[in-house]
């Protein structure tokens, strides 16, 4: 298991937390405008162990010009509103809702916690790549947040 960001959470309800957006559509974006992409790159190789691909999904370079200086990151999934009051991924972590039963997180430090544990950037979420990471003694509250099913 890595330990850089994913030191900072290791609860039950963060771990079941996780498990349940994995398993509700969850999608990773990010918007790089070109002033950060090198910090972006670098944050990306240092939870994933590799440099973004050319083709990699998920990842929006803003042309130059762009009047922005940082990236943006963004998590959403597919929930109720009710089962988002269950979730726990962090004091400073806002859920937003899109719609009735779609969720945003715009956060960029867990984004890349979600790296971290396995998560895709893009749509393509793997199951079997975040739950090797997961710790075994939150194992079971990961399994629990993934099985439930929108009410």
């Amino acid at each position: 298991m890595k330990k850089g960001l994913l030191a900072l959470l290791p609860t039950p309800n963060f771990y079941s937390s996780i498990g349940f957006i994995l398993a509700h559509q969850t999608q990773l974006l990010a918007f790089i405008p070109p002033k950060a992409k090198k910090d972006f790159w670098d944050k990306f190789n240092e939870a994933t162990g590799r440099d973004p691909l050319p083709d990699e999904q998920g990842l929006v370079l803003h042309p130059e010009g762009t009047n922005k200086f940082w990236h943006e990151c963004r998590i959403t999934f597919k929930a109720t509103e009710r089962e988002t009051l269950r979730l726990f991924l962090g004091d400073d972590i806002i859920v937003a809702g899109q719609d009735e039963n779609h969720w945003n997180i715009n956060n960029n430090n867990l984004f890349f916690r979600l790296l971290e544990l396995g998560f895709n950037s893009g749509y393509k979420q793997d199951k079997q790549a975040v739950q090797v990471n997961i710790p075994e003694e939150h194992l079971q509250s990961f399994l629990e947040g993934y099985n439930r099913r929108m009410r």
